[in-house]
């Protein structure tokens, strides 16, 4: 069955993908912790990604206002003209999430005991979770910001020409 499933591992993803010791497998849960690190690094990028994007989108009478964002709701209710940044918001709030999920893993993972780790069920749940939102995560942040996003041109050249490189 291992190498069965390593084989059709192997062939979906194109990466190699062996079955390894089944005795160290079920006693450390070490790789699938540092699968949900790389997990937790991806949502610290898409976390400064999407901070940067609610920065240089900011305004409309304050702010840096050098890129406008695509409309999804209704503006601000306080500030005319002001279209919200809830995609990179949404995109911050599943990235804390699946920060937090990794530290559900690693403590997870710290908790086997002797040969067997009964914690296996939380640390997979985890992962597929997380693998399930980061990837719901990129997919919004590309459709419905990132592809509709366009230059202030206006706002650009005044910020230029107000520059110390000018001079």
């Amino acid at each position: 069955y291992r190498e069965a499933v390593a084989t059709e591992l192997a062939r979906a993803t194109g990466l190699p993908v062996s079955a390894g010791d089944p005795v160290a497998q079920m006693q450390s849960m070490c790789d699938l912790a540092g699968f949900a690190g790389r997990l937790k690094n991806l949502a610290l990028e898409l976390t400064r990604i999407s901070n940067d994007i609610r920065l240089l989108a900011s305004g409309p009478r304050t702010g840096l206002g050098e890129i406008q964002l695509p409309a999804v709701q209704p503006g601000s209710s306080i500030m005319p003209g002001k279209v919200n940044p809830v995609i990179p918001e949404v995109v911050n709030q599943t990235s804390f999430l699946v920060i937090g999920l990794d530290t559900t893993v690693t403590l997870a993972a710290s908790a086997g005991q002797l040969q067997l780790n009964v914690m296996e069920p939380i640390i997979a749940f985890n992962l597929f979770q997380s693998i399930e939102m980061l990837s719901a995560a990129v997919e919004t942040l590309t459709l419905r910001c990132v592809r509709g996003i366009t230059a202030n041109r206006e706002r650009s050249r005044e910020m230029v020409e107000r520059s110390i490189g000018i001079v």
